[in-house]
């Protein structure tokens, strides 16, 4: 809706105020413009201004599953308990009655396509097939303006690694985010599947099977106001290699964890320890630097709980928790199991702690 509105006399004038909510994706934007060539009369006058509020939303529909509550299901209903007709279209679905998986990450490099292959020191379960497709999959965008919000299509993909099934979801590391589970699958060399689909997807892009496909990787730290941010899992390529992006202005981007130059660079980023040593159970970590913000931000953050790792002594790579800074080079912690000592390992690495959800879409997930 546009609003002209010209006006030739004295006094307070406003033309127009709004509000708007969008719970969906896609865009959101207000365009004002004001001429005026000042106005004021008085000493109590404002003469011309204009009041711009733009902030993130923080409204999240909660409830309990009502229908659909199964395994595979595209379709659930809720008993809402608060926020109803905030759902919004494309949103992640959160289910806070599973628990987290915790892990450490033990280096990040470059993945396939626009993923970040991001290492972790305890197993996990390896997608049961990938590869990549070989056209462009477009859903029809009519369909996504109601539910299932979807547009079953058949595509092709060049295998490149195991056997797809109809039982798994597959995800894709291009534009768009998407998980699905396919309706058919055939061929061998070249598959073929039939799905529903929720985004475009481009040629050449690389679609995982099972898996760490669909789990999500959460930074506590940066929770705001209980908005939750977190990097995608797309698919682990090994029993201990993710492969994780970060989508952002529609696009998967590469290097999300660490360079990404976001909230991921800074939360998941290593820093290094010069020094360790230890009598009982209480860790001191001296020479703290990292090749970027990580030492400062790390101590302004003043979390409680670091990861520890690479360190020569081995009962040092675990939690360290109760993390008290001396300085933004210096830090105190304990680790309850270290015996009496004293210990010492002159490098290691450093990280916040993280958790990867324990089944597809984030579930429950909290950094200590």
């Amino acid at each position: 809706m546009a609003v002209n509105y010209n006006s030739n006399g004295a006094g307070i004038r406003e033309a127009m105020g709004s509000s708007l909510n969008h719970y969906g994706i896609g865009d959101t934007a207000d365009y004002w413009y004001i001429n005026s060539h000042g106005g004021t009369k008085a000493a109590s006058d404002e003469g011309t201004e204009f009041a711009d509020v733009v902030s993130e939303d923080t409204t999240l529909i909660t409830g309990t599953c009502s229908t659909g509550c199964t395994t595979g299901s595209t379709q659930i209903k809720l008993t809402v308990t608060s926020g109803a007709g905030t759902q919004g279209v494309g949103r992640i679905l959160i289910d806070t009655t599973t628990g987290a998986i915790s892990n450490t990450i033990v280096s990040m490099a470059a993945g396939l396509g626009a993923a970040e292959a991001v290492t972790v020191g305890t197993p996990i379960t390896q997608s049961n097939a990938w590869g990549q497709l070989t056209a462009n999959v477009r859903p029809s965008w009519g369909n996504l303006a109601s539910p299932p919000f979807s547009t079953t299509q058949t595509f092709s993909m060049n295998n490149i690694k195991g056997t797809y099934d109809t039982t798994h979801p597959i995800c894709f590391s291009d534009q768009f985010n998407d998980n699905t589970i396919p309706a058919s699958v055939t061929g061998s060399g070249t598959i073929t599947i039939t799905a529903p689909i929720y985004r475009p997807h481009a040629s050449g892009s690389y679609v995982y099977q099972g898996g760490m496909c669909g789990y999500w990787i959460e930074v506590a730290a940066k929770t705001s106001r209980s908005n939750r941010y977190v990097a995608t899992v797309v698919g682990s390529t090994s029993t201990t290699t993710l492969q994780v992006v970060f989508f952002q202005f529609g696009a998967a981007k590469s290097g999300p964890l660490n360079g990404g130059g976001k909230w991921t660079n800074q939360a998941f980023a290593i820093g290094n320890i010069g020094n360790l040593s230890s009598i009982g159970t209480t860790v001191y970590a001296s020479g703290v630097t990292s090749g970027t913000f990580v030492r400062q931000y790390l101590h302004s953050l003043n979390k409680s709980t670091f990861i520890i790792s690479k360190a020569s002594y081995s009962p040092f790579n675990t939690a360290c928790t109760g993390a008290t800074w001396l300085s933004s080079s210096e830090f105190t912690c304990t680790i309850s199991d270290l015996t009496a000592g004293p210990h010492s390992s002159t490098t290691a690495n450093f990280q916040l702690g993280y958790v990867v959800s324990s089944k597809p879409n984030p579930l429950n997930v909290n950094i200590a």
